[in-house]
Parts: C-alpha cells; sequence; structure tokens
C-alpha cells in the first residue's frame, strides 16, 4: 500500500486536506513541549542517555592517565588510614622518579596526619614545595552536610609552587553525575576556581604541543581548536539544571574506569614498570570501599552498587574521565557530548510528529474510513498503531547512531510521546474529519446565514474597535519614541570619555581589567604588590578604583603622589617628612599635625627612614584599628632625588619582615605605582625588594571587558560591538587610545555605510590622529610624551631608537633580561607578550615609523 503521494500534482490537489491536521499538530506540539519544559520528561531522557552510554561499544584504554589506587589490601598493610604524611611523601618522591607530567591528588589533606605535625608532615611540606606539577584538591562549594574542605596548609596562600584544583561535583535529582565541572561559581570572596580535571589536562597540552586554554569573547574555554561548550540548563534532556560555574557534559569512555591502575604497594614496592608513568598524568586516589568515595554513574549498579569493590565506581576514575573526555577531544578528534537549541529540538521533534500524523492521515483515507463502519475502524487503528512502534523505533536508532558516532545527545522521549500522541489525536482527527465531510453542505449552508444575519451596527463596531486598537498602538509607539529620544539625551560623549588624569571610580566608561580583580585579591591576602608600567595606561585609576573597593569590604587606604612634592632640590629629612604628611591627610588624620611636627622635630637623632618606620606604627597602626593599605604612586619621580632613597624600599620590606613579630602590622599592605622598573629605581644593584611583592600587570584592554566604551556611540551603529572591535584593532587595547578614538566615534557626523565599518574606523583615525600629528605633531600630549621618551635620553636614546628600529622590521624580538629593553617598554610604545617585544598598535606604527626614526637618529648626530 502506497501511503504517500505519488507526485507534486495530487500533493497539491489535497493541500486543503491537509490542513485538517494542522491544529491537531500544534495541540500535540503544544503538549509535548509543556511537559518537557515542565521537568516531567527530564528523568526519562536522562535514563536514554544512561542506556546510550551502556550500548555504545568498547573503547581502548586511555594511555596518557595512571591511576594509583588507595586499595583495602594497602590500609591492611600499611595499617594506617588514610595514608599518613610520611608514606604519601614516599609515595609521591616514587612517582616523581618516572618524570610525570603532572600528578593530580584526589584525596583531601586540609590536615596533618596523623593530627600532630612531626617528621613525616615536614617531609610532605617538602614534597608539595619540590613538585611543580603536582595538584592537590580543595572542596569550594560546600553545601549543607557538606561544608568547604581547604587545600593542604602548606600550599594555602603560595604562588610560588604547586597548584590547587577544585574537586567539586555537581549531581542531578537522580544523584547520576553526567556533568563534569570545569571552573566553580564566581562569588563575592572567590573567583572561579579550576578543577582537578581542567588543570591537569592544561597542563598536559601545554608540553604535549604547547596548546594553551583561551577565552573566546562568548566566555567560552577553548584548546586550540576545540571548545568546551558550557553547558546551559537546558541543553538536551535538562530542565532549569544547576548550570552554575563551568561545567560540561561528560562523555565518559566505555567502560568508565577503562584506566591502567595499580596499587599503592606497586609502587611503593617497585613493582610497577619503570616507564608506566613517564609521560604521562598519573592520579593519586581511594580504591578502597571502606573509603565510601564512590558515585552514580550512567552505567548503572556494575559500578556502584555491586558487593565487588572492584565494580565501584570511585571518585578519581571520575577524575579520570573528565581527563580523558578534554585531552581525547584536543588531541584524538573524540568529540564532547553536544546538544542541539531549544529552536532545534522543537523543530525534531515537531518533525517526527508531523510525520506521524501525515501517515496516520494518509492511512485513513486510503482505506476509506466511514462513520459506523467498525470492522474498518478496526483495522484503520491497529494499523496506526503499529506505524507508531516502526516511526518510534526509527527515531531511538537514529538518535543512538547520532550518539554512538558524533556523540550527539538528541531529545528522544519528546519525539516518542509526540508519536504516539499522534496515534491518539490523529485517528480521532482522521474520524472527525470524516464525520465533518458528511456535514460540509450543512455547514456551509449555516456559515451563509450566519454572513446574511450580520448586521451593520456590528461591522460599524468592528470598525470602530479596529480604529481604537490603531489609536492604542500610535500611542504606545510615540510613548516609546520618546523614552527613546530621552535616553539617547542623557548620553552626552563631551563628558562621558575620560582622556588625561585619574579617573573617578564610578565613571561609566571605566574599564574593569584582570588587574582590578589581581590587586584587590592580592591585598585582601595581605600581599605587598607593584604596577610598574609605562605612563597612561590606567595605573593611577586603579589605584583609586582599588581604594573604593577596598572601603567596601572594611579595608582603609590612602594614597600618596610622590610627584606632588618631589624635585632634585628637596633634602632627605624634609622629603620623608612630607610623605608622613601626606598619610596623615590622606587617612583624614589632620587633627595630629601639630602632634605630628613636634614629634618630628624630638626625634632628629634617627634616621629620616627610620622617623617614617616609627611613624607609621605609632600614628597609622595604632590609631586605625581596622586593616589599612597605603598606595605610593608615581614612583619612578624618585629619579629625581639627590640622595640614594634605597632606603625608602628597605623601611617597606621590614614592615613584611616584622609581621612575624608583630601580629599588627600583618593589617598594613603597601602598593607600589609608577612607570619604572627595577633598572631604574635602585642605586643598589643588590637590593632585592620585590621578591616578598606581587607583581600586578596593567594588560591592554581586551573585548569582553570594554562593553562600558560603547555608550558613546550606541546611537551610531546598531551594532557598537562591532565598532569598538574595530577600534581595538587599531590601538591594541592601549587605555588612553581607545578612549581617545571612542570619543572621536561618538563625536563624528559621518554616517556609517553599513559593512564599511573597518573602513570608516580607519578613515577616521587616520584623519583626526596620525595627519595631526604628522602635520603639526602637537595634536596629543600622549604622542609628545613618547617621543620625548624616546629622543631626550642622553645616554640611551641612540639604543632605543636602534632597537625600536630592528622592532619595526622583524615585528617582534625575543625578551631578553635587558635595561634597555625594559626601558623601551616603559616608553609605552611597545609591549611584552608571550617572551616577545612588540609593538602596542597600529597607530604608534603610523606615527612612529621608519621615517621618523631615521630622522631622530639623524637629529641625535646633529646634537
Amino acid at each position: 500500500m502506497n501511503l504517500f503521494p505519488s507526485n507534486l500534482k495530487f500533493l497539491v490537489k489535497n493541500l486543503t486536506k491537509l490542513q485538517k491536521i494542522i491544529p491537531t499538530l500544534m495541540l500535540i506540539i503544544l503538549i509535548v513541549m509543556t511537559l518537557k519544559l515542565s521537568g516531567l520528561l527530564q528523568l526519562f531522557e536522562l535514563k536514554f542517555l544512561d542506556y546510550y552510554f551502556r550500548l555504545r561499544p568498547t573503547e581502548p584504554l586511555d594511555p596518557r592517565i595512571v591511576i594509583v589506587g588507595i586499595t583495602q589490601q594497602d590500609i591492611s598493610t600499611l595499617r594506617d588510614y588514610p595514608l599518613t604524611d610520611e608514606i604519601l611523601a614516599q609515595l609521591l618522591e616514587k612517582i616523581k622518579q618516572q618524570q610525570p607530567r603532572a600528578i593530580g591528588l584526589d584525596i583531601y589533606r586540609d590536615l596533618p596526619v596523623p593530627a600532630q605535625k612531626g617528621e613525616g608532615y615536614q617531609k610532605l611540606v617538602k614534597v608539595f614545595q619540590t613538585t611543580p606539577n603536582l595538584v592537590v584538591i580543595e572542596k569550594v562549594m560546600g553545601k549543607g552536610n557538606n561544608p568547604p574542605v581547604a587545600p593542604p596548609p602548606a600550599l594555602l596562600n603560595s604562588d610560588e609552587w604547586g597548584l590547587v584544583a577544585a574537586n567539586d561535583i555537581i549531581e542531578d535529582r537522580d544523584l547520576v553525575i553526567r556533568r563534569a565541572v570545569l571552573l566553580t561559581p564566581k562569588t563575592e570572596e572567590r573567583d572561579r576556581v579550576p578543577t582537578l580535571g581542567l588543570v591537569l589536562a592544561d597542563l598536559y597540552l601545554q608540553k604535549e604541543k604547547g596548546i594553551n586554554v583561551k577565552w573566546l569573547p562568548n566566555l567560552t574555554l577553548q584548546y586550540d581548536s576545540v571548545k568546551l561548550t558550557r553547558f546551559d540548563q537546558t541543553d538536551g534532556g535538562y530542565v532549569d539544571a544547576n548550570d552554575t560555574g563551568y561545567q560540561i557534559l561528560l562523555n565518559y569512555r566505555t567502560p568508565p574506569g577503562n584506566f591502567k591502575t595499580v596499587s599503592v604497594m606497586d609502587v611503593l614496592e617497585g613493582k610497577i614498570s619503570p616507564d608506566l608513568m613517564g609521560d604521562r598524568i598519573v592520579l593519586i586516589g581511594n580504591t578502597s570501599p571502606d573509603w565510601k568515595d564512590f558515585f552514580n554513574t550512567p552505567f548503572g549498579a556494575n559500578f556502584q552498587n555491586s558487593d565487588n569493590s572492584d565494580n565501584k565506581f570511585y571518585g578519581v576514575f571520575l577524575q579520570a574521565n573528565i581527563i580523558s573526555s578534554i585531552l581525547s577531544a584536543v588531541l584524538d578528534e573524540r568529540p564532547l557530548i553536544k546538544t542541539w537549541s531549544e529552536l532545534l529540538e522543537l523543530l525534531w521533534t515537531s518533525l517526527w510528529i508531523f510525520i506521524s500524523l501525515i501517515i496516520i492521515w494518509r492511512f485513513g483515507h486510503k482505506n476509506q474510513i466511514e462513520v459506523g463502519n467498525w470492522h474498518k475502524h478496526y483495522f484503520f487503528y491497529v494499523g496506526s498503531f503499529l506505524i507508531c512502534v516502526f516511526i518510534a523505533g526509527s527515531v531511538c536508532v537514529i538518535t543512538l547512531l547520532a550518539f554512538i558516532r558524533e556523540a550527539y545527545w538528541l531529545s528522544v522521549t519528546p519525539p516518542l510521546i509526540g508519536i504516539f500522541g499522534s496515534f491518539v489525536l490523529g485517528a480521532r482527527a482522521v474520524y472527525v474529519s470524516k464525520l465533518k465531510e458528511s456535514n460540509t453542505e450543512l455547514r456551509a449552508a449555516k456559515q451563509k446565514l450566519a454572513e446574511s444575519n450580520e448586521t451593520l451596527e456590528q461591522k460599524v463596531a468592528e470598525r470602530t474597535q479596529e480604529l481604537e486598537d490603531t489609536v492604542k498602538q500610535l500611542k504606545e509607539t510615540e510613548t516609546k519614541l520618546l523614552f527613546q529620544y530621552e535616553q539617547l539625551k542623557e548620553i552626552n560623549t563631551e563628558d562621558l570619555y575620560f582622556l588625561g588624569g585619574t579617573m573617578p571610580p564610578d565613571w561609566p566608561t571605566y574599564v574593569n581589567r584582570h588587574a582590578d580583580i589581581y590587586l584587590y585579591k592580592g591585598i585582601m591576602k595581605g600581599q605587598f604588590c607593584y604596577v610598574f608600567n609605562a605612563r597612561q595606561m590606567g595605573k593611577s585609576s586603579l589605584c583609586i578604583k582599588t581604594i573604593h573597593e577596598l572601603k567596601k569590604k572594611g579595608v582603609t587606604s590612602c594614597s600618596v603622589d610622590l610627584g606632588t612634592f618631589t624635585d632634585k632640590n628637596i633634602d632627605e629629612e624634609k622629603w620623608y617628612g612630607a610623605i608622613c604628611y601626606k598619610i596623615l591627610v590622606g587617612f583624614k588624620l589632620n587633627k595630629k599635625i601639630p602632634e605630628f611636627k613636634a614629634w618630628w622635630r624630638e626625634i632628629d637623632y634617627l634616621p629620616a627612614r627610620l622617623k617614617l618606620s616609627e611613624f607609621i606604627k605609632q600614628y597609622i597602626v595604632e590609631e586605625i584599628s581596622s586593616p589599612l593599605c597605603i598606595f605610593i604612586d608615581e614612583l619612578d619621580s624618585i629619579s629625581k632625588l639627590k640622595f640614594n632613597p634605597d632606603g625608602f624600599f628597605a623601611t617597606i620590606r621590614n614592615f613584611y619582615n616584622e609581621r612575624s613579630s608583630d601580629s599588627e602590622l600583618r593589617r598594613l599592605t603597601f602598593v607600589l605605582l609608577g612607570a619604572a622598573n627595577s633598572f631604574n629605581l635602585f642605586r643598589d644593584e643588590d637590593s632585592t625588594p620585590y621578591n616578598i611583592g606581587l607583581e600586578v600587570k596593567l594588560e591592554p584592554f581586551k573585548l569582553h571587558d570594554c562593553e562600558p566604551l560603547t555608550k558613546g556611540f550606541i546611537n551610531k551603529h546598531n551594532n557598537p560591538r562591532l565598532l569598538l572591535k574595530e577600534i581595538l584593532e587599531w590601538t591594541g587595547g592601549q587605555p588612553f587610545l581607545t578612549q581617545k578614538v571612542c570619543q572621536l566615534v561618538g563625536h563624528c557626523e559621518i554616517p556609517i555605510e553599513r559593512g564599511k565599518e573597518s573602513e570608516w574606523v580607519a578613515n577616521l583615525i587616520q584623519a583626526k590622529i596620525i595627519d595631526n600629528w604628522l602635520n603639526k605633531e602637537d595634536s596629543l600630549e600622549h604622542f609628545k610624551n613618547i617621543r620625548n621618551r624616546l629622543i631626550s635620553q642622553q645616554s640611551s636614546s641612540r639604543k632605543l631608537l636602534n632597537l625600536y628600529q630592528n622592532l619595526l622590521e622583524s615585528k617582534e624580538i625575543e625578551m631578553s633580561p635587558s635595561s634597555i629593553q625594559q626601558e623601551l617598554i616603559l616608553t609605552g610604545l611597545v609591549y611584552q607578550e608571550g617572551g616577545k617585544l612588540r609593538i602596542y598598535n597600529q597607530i604608534y606604527q603610523k606615527i612612529f615609523n621608519k621615517q621618523w626614526v631615521s630622522k631622530a637618529l639623524d637629529s641625535l648626530i646633529d646634537r
């Protein structure tokens, strides 16, 4: 029996009949989507996914991962539960001898074992300190009876060795783990914390091909060309799932425990191959049932509920699967679990419902179903049911093949419900259709009668209602236009962009960078910080913004601008006295000034730098009970002093050293800012004040950070982000130039033609900035500062120009510990990235080009 139309002519002829199934189609889709969106189908979808995992063919062992399991036999032999610090230290040393790429310790170690810190604890701490590729765990997302667990105390505040990662997991409502957490959620107290699987995979890939993780503009992690698509709460069969942090759907290996595994005693007694762990990732974790560190997986009881401990799925195998999923996706083209968008899922479900309905409709009309003929009805219903069974089987086969071959997780339950809903409602629709066909003439007569009885009053009422609706729509449109107009008036590009000076913390175009978070967190940890970079990179604005944020957390801060009183004529006594005075004023202790002046004269027997030290202890630390932070800005101005300022840095370092004996000083920290580096700050070459400091680097603006800058030209173009991207192509993210060009775009009256945004921005910069400078050389103080810093250094100008000339020709130069390279960076003309020295942006290349360098070198000869 041919159930489908044989040709297009037949289909056109029956289109009017096909329209009769549209209401039924829409009703079934509505019912199915309501069930799906309510979450009633979620469990069924997840169980289908679990079943597909179990049906997938067995995969080979992942040779890149070795698991060292702490078995019940290990605990019985060692007679320690869990492993003591000394045994764990021995185990790590044995593993290190085989030179693995990375070691993951999937055991909480927030307390010493045993509780008393003995020689074993010291050995373990030493191993931690000497193993840079060791990753230990902490629990970040504490909840209910499972509070957070801290990392080992030796690594709690360390930036110099080892790595700390989270091992948090998120279970579905049926307590099965189907997702991997790569980054924990960001909170007010903590930034995102990478998890053990992500960190170990990252270490492996860096050493494999130098592959580094990077953030895409849409906040997606990517290795090379492989995107780790972030899990969304509606992916696949999920509805309103917990998508906090950065999660991915976990593509388990089949079977999930398919990794090379050895016991602790095998390693300690040397019973393993000498090359077993070399150049691999080694995971250390529990495989003993007494530890109860096992989880539910899509593979069911075989890996969790069995009495045989070898069949239980332990946490260390879960971490191995996370690592293997990432490595296989990047290196083996084994895809991660993929899902369709909600729209595609809707179309997918609707397609199967439509197919089912159209076949049932054709089947019913081919068999000439008649009202009252029960024999044909029986044959029709049985046949329709068998057709739906066949279609449902096809859905299952297609979704299974898509999962096995391409790792696509497609909806199964909604199409199945839609298919069998088509059987119930579709068969009824066919019957109703036949019943309606038998009464066509009667309905037509009724329709004509209804039309003839329609009164003029009703027509007028309908027309009046139409007019009222039109007026209402016009009023709503007028209200929207007035609101948009008021919004446009509020945007004043004259005042929006801040050019020169220190930007207020609440300025609408302030751009938050990584440095804002890094500096803030360093200060909150009590670390001494320093921010060294070229001028007009946002150091002072960062200072004021950070002070503003610290105030919210109860940290009292002040800023001392050395440039306001430092010159070559000031003597040492007055210089230190001026610093003390500025600190008093900054902390709003003006009433102490008369007392301070008398005190300063009374202790003339002390050197000036010791006076500064005593002043801070007596007048600041003792007077203010809250945490304290002193920002020292314009640090580069000390190069003008006629006396040696190294004592100033020694004083700051002493505050750090005295913390061990004076707990009150732990509340005090310093931040140094300036266009400087260690080559031109210290006159004593043996000075090492920064081996205690945290360096905060001011990176260029990134596109994903710069949304506030689009406010000034949001009315210039329907895609302001595209304009911002073109601006950054020219400025390289240099803060001052980026703000300047954004201001020019906001002021420009020339319309932007769609598709020519890049050309429009280029012409604007050429006319307003580059040509201005080339013709006048006085358009922007910014360029004059760079020029003067290049050619005004009597001893190093020629070297600076020659180095920059080489950079123009070769595009990039390898970084070296050279003072002349550091001097060139401080001009702001170049920047360091990935061990290379590069020109900051296209604007600098156009202005300070080869011709300009040649003229500058010639002018040096004429001097």
